[in-house]
């Protein structure tokens, strides 16, 4: 009796080991699974995302209109900025959503800038096509970047017009060694600014006698900068003091063609007149 008692407490006493053992088991899996789930880690936020963006540029100030839609789902937006490339040209700079700058909206979303840079003016009108390339870039607090595609705004460049020419009233040819020196003018425009203007020519004709016509045998440049006879710079009138005559002038009308150049070698319409040299 007394051994059967002994195995049977010997039996329960594993019993209850084993139901210890399966009991342990079961909060490793359940209780210590639980609270490994508690500390896993959550899933990154989205990146800030643009929707939408924009480049235009304005012919009236020569300024360039930025702007880019953005959603961000944690609303930490650190910065938006913008690169602008042309030729040799580049230059970034920071967008606002704060409704000045060119913002329209303050914290709408739409981060805008209206961009001017004397440089950048310079160098757009010396390149081929005058294609600008903009890229946007959007960082949030996390370091996230994203970017836009390359978006290219081809500013049209319109050719210089020649509107008036100024040329001597008849002139007396000299009689003795004495050496005539006198003025053309002529007055230009350009639809993209006067500084556009890079070149103003007068080309001067001579008669030939075995032929019986006229042809250009010589060209100099007009300035308006206030030098050779310009009375103001900038002020769209080019002046040149070059032409000279002497005793050994014909006594004949010389046909003279003015033509101007803008930066990417547009040719202006050509303006005709004649200056006159009379006994």
């Amino acid at each position: 009796m007394n051994g059967s008692e002994s195995l049977l407490k010997r039996v329960k006493l594993h019993a209850m080991k084993i139901r210890n053992i399966l009991i342990s088991v079961l909060f490793l899996l359940f209780g210590l699974g639980a609270e490994c789930d508690s500390f896993s880690p959550e899933i990154p936020p989205a990146e800030p995302e643009i929707i939408e963006s924009e480049a235009m540029f304005n012919f009236a100030d020569s300024t360039l209109f930025l702007a880019v839609k953005v959603a961000d789902m944690q609303n930490d937006i650190e910065e938006v900025t913008a690169t602008i490339e042309v030729g040799a040209f580049e230059d970034s700079v920071v967008l606002f959503d704060d409704g000045t700058h060119g913002d329209i909206i303050h914290s709408d979303g739409c981060f805008s800038l209206i961009y001017s840079d004397s440089e950048f003016n310079s160098e757009q009108k010396k390149v081929e096509n005058r294609e600008v390339g903009v890229i946007f870039s959007v960082s949030d607090q996390r370091k996230n970047i994203t970017k836009s595609e390359i978006i290219f705004v081809r500013i049209k460049n319109d050719p210089p017009e020649i509107l008036q020419t100024y040329v001597p009233d008849p002139i007396s040819l000299p009689q003795d060694s004495t050496i005539v020196i006198f003025t053309f003018a002529a007055k230009a425009s350009d639809p993209d600014g006067l500084d556009d203007i890079y070149l103003m020519l007068v080309f001067i004709s001579s008669y030939d006698s075995a032929s019986g016509e006229f042809f250009e045998s010589s060209s100099f440049p007009l300035v308006d900068n206030g030098t050779l006879q310009d009375a103001e710079p900038a002020d769209s009138i080019f002046t040149t003091d070059y032409f000279q005559i002497d005793a050994s002038n014909s006594i004949l009308p010389n046909p003279l063609r003015f033509v101007a150049f803008d930066w990417l070698g547009n040719e202006s319409n050509s303006a005709f007149d004649t200056l006159w040299v009379v006994e």
